[in-house]
């Protein structure tokens, strides 16, 4: 566009800014571009013209304008003044950034709400971190004094009330997880653990959990094995967290008959293997229509089911989200009347790694820490007098001597005075937290020598990851079941005694 700098009229104008602003080139000739209103900021516009006088160059890089239909536009704008024959001119370059600034804009927004998102999602997650913590800790308590209780003489009545608070207790501990589980998976912080992975293993491990329950039903619960490639490595853990959460699910509701778990290769290369993990039951099946809901958070076949047999709805919806992340996927089949069949894939490294499993007898590991390790200096590290008592008195069922720490620097000192062979470490105490004083003590003159094992409420993956980082050999959330506990100290002592790692293990 050019512009007589002493009148201001348009002397030409190029078809771009004849198209950007709507009018032709006969309306726009000989007008001033305010006279035609396309100068919104008209303060501007003067000031503009002043400087050219002056300056001979201007530059507006966000310029607002207006257009023959009233839209307003934003422009950058670019005018040099120079002499042309004797007359005084203006040559503007105007361009229309319009979209630009719109994308700029809605960059800025998105970046804005990602923060926000980010921020949300960081209070959520301390928030439910923190909710854990105080759940987990009088939990343990409930869970610790039920199996302390159920050792003393009781009547029948009293054992069927510990009975059913245990069940309580595990349905609480199962919705904790659940619901940690499921926030975890949704922001993209579920770590999954590489380790050895024994997939008959795992299967037995289920049916030994559920026989107890499916013998009450006089169900007949099996597992039908399949050969499966040697040296899988995955996480073992989810594995059996979604397989229990399978076969519970076929005792809770199956009322008469068998219940089958399966474990089949489906594919094979030289690095990996499909696992396919099966449970088949003799059940009442599922409707067709239904199918497809089992899968979703919060979903059950039918909203009754929940106050028949309790439930939330989100194992199922967790298990699908574990086979994902496992390079796999989860589905079922079903008829009504005849039973279902609910699986799900994962697909896991092959490793050859030395397997020290032989080392475990058949005996229970209560048994063997008692018959061979009783006399193992142990020392518990743990704030809550309540938890501290309890699982005081658990080891003492087992070890002839177990020292206590009420907080970090007193564990410290005491690991400088004495030579521990096993120390169980709370996370969160006064003075000095347990990952401090795990670093102490490994600074310590023969401070490696003993195995230190995480006891805390802190069950997030994160929390693992700081433990193993600190020096910790092990990592137990609260509340531990007292088997699982007294097989962790076993597991760790046998592998300190042939010094192998305890968190390679699993």
């Amino acid at each position: 566009m050019l512009i007589n700098a002493k009148s201001g009229q348009i002397e030409d104008a190029n078809p771009y800014l004849i198209a950007m602003l709507g009018y032709s080139h006969v309306e726009l000739l000989g007008k001033k571009l305010w006279d035609v209103g396309a100068f919104v900021d008209i303060e501007k516009s003067t000031e503009m013209f002043q400087r050219l006088q002056v300056e001979g160059y201007v530059r507006y890089n966000d310029l607002p304008l207006r257009t023959r239909s009233g839209a307003l536009i934003s422009v950058e704008f670019v005018s040099n003044a120079y002499d042309c024959g004797g007359v005084r001119v203006i040559q503007c370059n105007i361009r229309n950034i319009t979209d630009q600034r719109l994308a700029e804009e809605q960059v800025r927004k998105l970046a804005v709400a990602k923060l926000a998102a980010e921020a949300a999602s960081t209070a959520k997650s301390a928030f439910l971190a923190n909710m854990s913590h105080e759940i987990r800790t009088p939990l343990a308590a409930i869970m610790g004094l039920t199996y302390l209780i159920r050792r003393t003489r009781m009547t029948a009545q009293q054992t069927a009330w510990l009975a059913e608070l245990d069940v309580a207790g595990e349905h609480l501990l199962e919705l904790i997880n659940a619901v940690l589980d499921l926030s975890k998976i949704e922001a993209g912080k579920l770590v999954l653990e590489v380790t050895q992975v024994n997939a008959g293993g795992i299967a037995g491990s289920v049916v030994s959990i559920l026989s107890e329950r499916a013998s009450t039903k006089n169900l007949n619960l099996s597992i039908e094995a399949h050969p499966l490639p040697q040296g899988l490595m995955g996480d073992a853990s989810r594995l059996q967290q979604a397989l229990l959460n399978y076969a519970g699910n076929a005792v809770k509701f199956t009322a008469a008959g068998s219940v089958i778990l399966r474990t089949l290769c489906m594919e094979e290369t030289a690095d990996t293997a499909l696992i396919r993990f099966e449970v088949q039951d003799t059940g009442p099946g599922i409707a067709p229509e239904a199918l497809a809901r089992l899968f979703v958070p919060f979903e059950q076949v039918d909203n009754s089911i929940a106050r028949l047999h309790g439930g939330t709805g989100l194992g199922l919806a967790i298990v699908r989200q574990l086979a994902r992340l496992m390079g796999g996927e989860a589905g079922a089949q079903s008829t009504v009347g005849w039973g279902s069949t609910f699986w799900f894939t994962a697909r896991l490294r092959k490793e050859r790694r030395p397997d020290v499993a032989h080392v475990l007898t058949a005996s229970s590991p209560e048994a063997v820490l008692a018959r061979d390790h009783a006399s193992a200096r142990v020392l518990l590290v743990d704030d809550d007098p309540v938890n501290r008592e309890i699982a005081m008195t658990i080891l003492s069922t087992v070890f002839d001597r177990v020292d206590v720490a009420r907080e970090g620097n007193e564990a410290v000192r005491m690991a400088g005075q004495n030579a521990y062979d096993l120390i169980l470490m709370d996370m969160q105490m006064p003075g000095i937290g347990g990952l401090e004083a795990t670093r102490r003590i490994r600074m310590l003159p023969g401070g490696t020598d003993s195995v230190i094992v995480a006891l805390t409420a802190n069950a997030f993956a994160e929390d693992k990851a700081a433990c193993f980082e600190a020096g910790m050999d092990e990592f137990l959330g609260k509340p531990v079941r007292v088997g699982a506990l007294f097989e962790t100290l076993l597991r760790t002592l046998l592998c300190r005694q042939h010094r192998l790692p305890p968190r390679k293990l699993h």
